[in-house]
């Protein structure tokens, strides 16, 4: 997955001498966008990611995970790849069990 670093030099790579597309301003204006509300004590990708099962498991219990909470709940917001996989784990998450099907039968 490219940073946001690399995808930002790729933009003005391909935009030197010319104009913007529209495509190209929409990307850009994305990415100041995302500039806008980056902050110094961001999570990275990877501790969101080991964090996931536990956060989830508490948002599912009505629990605050304290101090880290707001910063796991800004990067779903903003990182889509990681808001889907906890998505799809809350999903998971609350299913039943073949276990459960059985026990309320």
């Amino acid at each position: 997955m490219a940073t946001l670093l690399d995808t930002l030099r790729q933009l003005i790579a391909r935009l030197q001498g010319r104009t913007a597309t529209p495509a190209e301003a929409a990307l850009l204006t994305g990415l100041m966008r995302a500039l806008e509300v980056t902050s110094e004590d961001e999570l990275s990708c990877g501790v969101v990611y080991d964090l996931m099962d536990q956060y989830a498991e508490a948002k599912l219990r009505g629990e605050d995970m304290g101090e880290i909470t707001p910063l796991i709940e800004m990067h779903l917001l903003m990182c889509g790849h990681c808001r889907e996989e906890f998505e799809m784990l809350l999903e998971m998450m609350q299913m039943p069990t073949a276990a459960s099907k059985l026990q309320s039968s």
